[in-house]
């Protein structure tokens, strides 16, 4: 019954979710990473994996953090040995070098969503750049660098921190806009949404991050206003949007959980969707007939209760044959609580009684058993246990004389 509500609630998050604008491209349920490569399939899409230097661990599928659902995506660098060279566990969402980059003309509006939270144990503050989120314009022609012009960043002491880039392209001409925004705690849950208006030339483009707990109802808006925002002479066309880690080459360790990741063209659809499920059976409100079930009780896909008995209400005892073809075997059942029972035994003989606190079935030969329990006025309730009794092997004596005397 309990996986029966748990699809029912997965599938009506789904259904709603897929009647947004909003493209939703990891949640982690049902997805996998392939070990050859990190590539992830989730919600349709296979994702590339961009991993670079050394440290990275495979991203891994999170059942024991999730923001919504039953799972979220592990990334995690280790300290790096040696060299120079940054460290990169990323998800590359939108084009990433595709022959169909999407077009990004002066005006336009891009909205990532997604939840995160920093690991409790496994998390060292930054000592050097560190983005969770970035946005790339393609490269010019003999462009050899290519800074994002939106990211998201984590400074020392765990500072979040939005950067705004503009210029020529990538390489060339830079210039860039911080603002720090509020201190993370490492082992909650971030809602957060950054989005961006693009407009290289002139001074009327956004950088904006909208940001709560998961606790949280409202999103608070965090913005740096009237900029350029993009490259004015590389081509106009997103060549990467991406989430994951990448930081400079430090010793430190760090993991974080990404969940609900999810890309749009206005703000609304970028918001996480919470479903609330006031009596906490499992079942949304939106499906619940029953809305005040009792706390702890077995429920049904409608959220009403149906009867259940503890599972260690019965205590089944099975005692087997003394001797060889003595068929005196038995299976006795003792009931916690008191209700009129029916025990039905099937296997090597069919038998069924009634009782209301303990039952035996006796002289049972050798073999395998099945006993089966209903109770009195509930039709859908059913417990059943395997039982084998066995004998004792023939014995064997063989007596030798002394020879000679």
């Amino acid at each position: 019954m309990k996986k029966t509500r748990l699809f029912f609630s997965l599938l009506i998050l789904l259904l709603v979710s897929t009647s947004l604008s909003s493209q939703v491209f990891i949640d982690g349920e049902d997805a996998s990473v392939r070990p050859s490569d990190g590539y992830i399939t989730d919600n349709g899409r296979t994702l590339r994996w961009q991993n670079q230097g050394d440290g990275q661990n495979l991203p891994k599928i999170e059942s024991s953090k999730k923001r919504a659902g039953s799972h979220s995506v592990a990334f995690q660098i280790d300290g790096a040995s040696s060299g120079s060279t940054s460290q990169r566990s990323e998800y590359c969402l939108n084009a990433c070098w595709s022959t169909s980059e999407p077009a990004v003309k002066s005006g336009d509006t891009w909205y990532t969503g997604f939840s995160f939270q920093l690991d409790n144990d496994i998390w060292d503050s930054p000592t050097s750049w560190f983005s969770i989120q970035q946005t790339q314009q393609k490269k010019s022609t003999g462009q050899v660098n290519n800074n994002p012009f939106v990211s998201l960043e984590i400074k020392s002491g765990n500072v979040l921190d939005i950067r705004a880039g503009s210029g020529k392209n990538g390489d060339s001409g830079l210039k860039f806009t911080h603002k720090e925004l509020i201190t993370l705690t490492k082992g909650i849950w971030y809602d957060a949404i950054i989005g961006w208006k693009y407009s290289p030339n002139t001074t009327d483009g956004w950088l904006s991050l909208w940001i709560k707990t998961k606790d949280q109802t409202n999103y608070v808006r965090y913005s740096i206003e009237n900029i350029k925002l993009g490259y004015s002479e590389a081509p106009q066309q997103v060549s990467q949007n991406k989430i994951g880690m990448y930081r400079g080459r430090v010793t430190g360790n760090n993991k974080m959980y990404f969940d609900e990741i999810r890309f749009a063209t206005n703000l609304e659809d970028a918001k996480i969707i919470d479903f609330p499920d006031t009596d906490k059976d499992g079942v949304f409100d939106i499906n619940d007939t029953c809305p005040n079930t009792p706390s702890g009780a077995v429920v049904d896909v409608k959220g009403c209760e149906v009867f259940s008995l503890p599972s260690n209400n019965f205590k089944v005892l099975h005692i087997s044959e003394s001797c060889h073809s003595s068929n005196n075997g038995s299976i006795s059942i003792e009931a916690i609580q008191n209700l009129n029972y029916t025990a039905t035994l099937s296997g090597g003989t069919t038998a069924s009684k009634n009782f209301t606190n303990n039952v035996s079935f006796e002289n049972l030969e050798a073999g395998s058993y099945k006993v089966c329990i209903t109770v009195e006025g509930e039709n859908d309730y059913e417990v059943c246990f395997n039982a084998t009794i066995t004998e004792p092997e023939d014995i064997t004596v063989t007596s030798k004389g002394d020879q000679g005397k």
